[in-house]
């Protein structure tokens, strides 16, 4: 039994949530969670329903989904799943189903509660590891919402450069396109393919330092021209190694 009862605390030290509580704080919320071992593809949370618990995965996995079965991702132990609903009263809007049998804690937030009336200092820690939490979770989201603003502009500035690269051959009549094969956004690969998506079959020369003639062939260019490469000083003293 107290290896059980250790494995219970070592567990929920784990637990963000419950970050930098004493063993003893930990045991009072031991005291009121309810031990569960749930079979594979049995449904936890239901879209819609009242966030009323937690949930700490200890062993297996679970998976969170959407309303039509699919799935958003599967959670590995240790990870505690409910706990901004101490405060904030929310339908939830995933469903959580077991991936395989898995065993989980459940502490309802009235239980928790009740215990923040007896210990203070246990719900001051709790809270501020909340804050903590959710701080962190609008950082990450904020940074990913800005990649993908910064992606859809990427993807917007090769749509206007394509249409333009475009438009010429279209509005001129172009004999020979020359393109360097490694251009910033829109670079000769892509030109040469969205020409020929097209039905052009205009010649296009490929300019690179990078790429022999060959390899610039073998991907579609009709002909290629070896660029000068202007050299940095750490490959001018790597080829003059090479040659003393």
């Amino acid at each position: 039994m107290e290896s059980a009862d250790k494995g219970f605390i070592d567990a929920m030290k784990k637990v963000p949530v419950f970050d930098r509580l004493s063993v003893p704080q930990i045991r009072k919320i031991l005291s009121v969670c309810r031990s569960s071992v749930f079979a594979k593809d049995e449904t936890i949370c239901e879209i819609g329903s009242s966030n009323d618990e937690m949930h700490i995965l200890l062993d297996g996995k679970l998976a969170v989904t959407q309303g039509d079965g699919k799935v958003i991702i599967v959670l590995d132990p240790i990870v505690s799943l409910g706990e901004f609903g101490l405060e904030v009263e929310a339908e939830r809007r995933v469903r959580i189903v077991t991936a395989q049998e898995s065993s989980v804690l459940v502490l309802k937030h009235r239980d928790l509660k009740a215990l923040f009336k007896s210990d203070p200092h246990l719900a001051v820690r709790v809270y501020k590891n909340i804050i903590s939490i959710m701080s962190s979770r609008f950082i990450n989201e904020n940074i990913r919402l800005s990649d993908m603003e910064e992606m859809k502009l990427k993807i917007k500035r090769l749509e206007i450069q394509q249409r333009v690269g475009m438009q010429k051959t279209q509005e001129h009549e172009v004999d020979l396109v020359i393109s360097d094969l490694y251009m910033p956004d829109f670079d000769g690969f892509q030109l040469l393919k969205a020409l020929r998506n097209e039905g052009s079959m205009i010649p296009v020369v490929g300019i690179s330092g990078f790429v022999d003639a060959d390899r610039a062939k073998s991907l579609g260019f009709d002909a290629f021209d070896q660029a000068i490469r202007v050299r940095g000083p750490v490959e001018h003293d790597k080829q003059a190694e090479s040659s003393g």
